[in-house]
């Protein structure tokens, strides 16, 4: 579809998806009412400041993420905006298709050929007045109009937040609004082309990129052509692909909806010379594009990208795989691996269903939100287990791997490889090793204070606690083998700052203060020490360690931090083609039941001090 980012009307973008409820509207005039809020993080540009960075994490890692970060430029260009158009398609909606309606569209770019929007923020009106602004192939543009047309709840407003709103102030609004567009003239509009009219129908083709063949939006509309090859291939398969079970598509495809036929999703195939391990990514974030993707095992290949916002994935003629702003689990590719880095509150259900089909689920922290995702999550591990890998990143930093040799003085792990520590670590508790010996964790850890309507705020996705804090938790439940929570507290300080206690039936104890408070100038900030015995570790920022014992300082090194990321995703990938588990069912049921019990406690405190 076309859509103004960054001052050019580009036809180079997905469709939104239709979800549940939703209408998809083919926009006739938009008014750009004010921009939609602080909704992401965004730095200025300062020669200083990007220093700093090199300084800390090195040349190449502060490269990639302002080469991410500028190219999210045009994503950060959202505005809350008031329209006129005609109802494409709906999906289970009161409104049907030729139906003319006004709208008001909080999350929005300037302008775009094409949104979709749940009908609550959509309203229906008389034809006539959308025949006032709509020109043939074109967009009418409004790029200001009265401020006071805002509704303030409505401001930086999305569905997928969990955010309650009043439906009779929205009703009453969308009648002011259409009282506006009746008294509105079309003297300040500014008009763009659409020249090529871009249906989203199920027969719709978007131009696949060089060298790639393209095939139907529709998944289950394949060509003979794209057939042979994924027949051709499938002969040529690896061993090492072999040993993944591969994803039940045509089990799941079944129940997908027919606004999947929709151009929200864009097909391409590749010919491999040797067929790789296929894999899906849900969220295209700046984390997967700068610590997920550069980061796989050369055996695994993402052939599906699902991320939301169109914006976010840009031009789409960039990728050489299947692009979908799908947020649900249906697969154009047998996926034998699904990495999940999306909205968090997401997390459990997408890594349940790929499990469930036979996949991997290679799940960005943290892996459930809720007590009822958790025992969603439990569930299916029992059923399957060893499927599901969290990526809590400290497991992987090896200066945590040194201090635990330290500590406990484990040299059989010495030598050993990353992925080969973190399984010896998790085998501790039933071995008993670590039973007579806890490793006492306190971390002070600094934030980076969030945007206003950052999605980090949104009800699903709970407190800083599961958003932030649950890194520093499971570090703790790492370092003493995932012994069982006993005692738990946590005390939420006016000024925003929380203190959470633990104390594990090995008899480890935790203190995490987390704050907002402070310098940003380098993100995320941690100080943390480890006490086992008359040995105490301590780590700055995951990268400069001291040991020392009852006599002196025994140790120093450094680390570049972002390398953690980097061993993670190598590990963990690697393990998936291996074939190797992952989570044991300690890790999972005790890292999130104690993230959400202090979360719990959490939100109980905050109700008390905002009353």
């Amino acid at each position: 579809m076309y859509a103004l980012t960054g001052n050019k009307w580009k036809n180079s973008y997905l469709d939104y998806w239709l979800g549940e409820g939703c209408v998809r509207i083919e926009v006739a005039a938009m008014a750009n009412v004010v921009a939609a809020g602080d909704l992401y993080f965004k730095r200025s540009f300062n020669i200083r400041s990007l220093w700093e960075y090199v300084k800390e994490i090195g040349i190449r890692a502060v490269f990639n993420k302002v080469v991410s970060r500028f190219a999210e430029r045009f994503r950060n260009e959202k505005f809350y905006s008031i329209g006129l158009g005609q109802v494409v398609e709906g999906a289970n909606a009161s409104l049907c298709k030729g139906d003319s309606v006004v709208f008001v569209a909080p999350v929005f770019p300037r302008a775009c050929e094409r949104l979709v929007l749940p009908e609550i923020l959509v309203k229906a009106t008389d034809p006539e007045l959308v025949n006032k602004f709509k020109k043939e192939n074109k967009l009418t543009h409004f790029a200001k109009t009265k401020d006071n047309l805002v509704l303030p709840e409505l401001l930086g407003w999305q569905q997928e937040s969990g955010a309650s709103v009043n439906v009779e102030n929205i009703s009453n609004y969308l009648i002011l609004i259409e009282e506006y567009w009746q008294s509105k003239t079309i003297s300040d509009a500014k008009y763009y082309k659409i020249k090529e009219k871009n249906l989203p129908q199920a027969e719709h083709r978007l131009t696949a990129p060089k060298n790639v063949v393209a095939v139907s939006q529709n998944p289950e509309a394949k060509s003979a052509e794209t057939e042979c090859l994924e027949a051709q291939s499938s002969e040529a398969q690896n061993p090492a692909a072999r040993d993944i079970p591969t994803a039940n598509h045509e089990a799941e495809s079944s129940s997908v909806s027919s606004a999947a036929s929709a151009s929200s999703t864009f097909s391409a195939s590749l010919m491999p010379a040797e067929k790789p391990i296929p894999a899906a990514l849900f969220g295209l974030g700046n984390y997967a594009k700068t610590q997920i993707l550069p980061n796989l095992d050369k055996r695994i290949k993402v052939k599906e990208i699902h991320e939301i916002d169109p914006m976010q994935i840009g031009d789409i003629s960039k990728f050489d795989c299947d692009l979908s702003t799908s947020p649900n689990f249906e697969s154009a590719q047998d996926c034998a691996v699904f990495f999940i880095a999306g909205y968090h509150h997401t997390h459990a259900n997408l890594a349940i269903k790929a499990i469930k089909n036979g996949a991997a689920a290679v799940v960005e922290k943290p892996a459930v939100t809720t007590k009822e995702q958790l025992k969603a999550v439990l569930e299916c591990d029992r059923l399957f287990p060893g499927k599901l890998f969290t990526c809590y990143h400290m497991r992987y930093n090896p200066l945590f791997k040194q201090a635990l040799h330290d500590l406990n003085g484990l040299s059989y792990l010495k030598n050993a490889s990353d992925s080969e520590s973190l399984q010896a670590i998790s085998s501790l508790q039933s071995t008993g090793a670590l039973k007579h010996k806890p490793v006492h964790v306190t971390a002070d850890v600094f934030e980076v204070p969030l945007p206003d309507l950052h999605w980090y705020r949104w009800p699903n996705s709970q407190s800083h606690i599961v958003s932030n804090g649950c890194h520093w938790i499971d570090l703790f439940l790492f370092a003493n083998a995932y012994s069982r929570p006993v005692k738990v507290n946590l005390e939420l300080m006016r000024n925003g700052d929380s203190v959470s206690f633990a104390e594990l039936e090995n008899g480890a104890c935790l203190c995490l203060h987390l704050t907002h408070l402070g310098s940003p100038r380098i993100g995320v900030q941690d100080h943390v020490v480890l006490r086992s015995g008359s040995a105490t570790a301590t780590i700055t920022n995951g990268c400069e360690y001291r040991f020392e014992d009852e006599i002196c300082l025994r140790r120093r090194a450094s680390y570049n931090r972002m390398g953690a990321y980097k061993e993670m995703y190598k590990n963990i990938s690697a393990a998936v083609a291996a074939g190797k588990k992952g989570d044991s069912a300690d890790m999972l049921r005790f890292t999130n039941e104690l993230v959400l019990e202090l979360n719990e406690i959490y939100k109980q405190k905050y109700r008390e001090n905002n009353p």
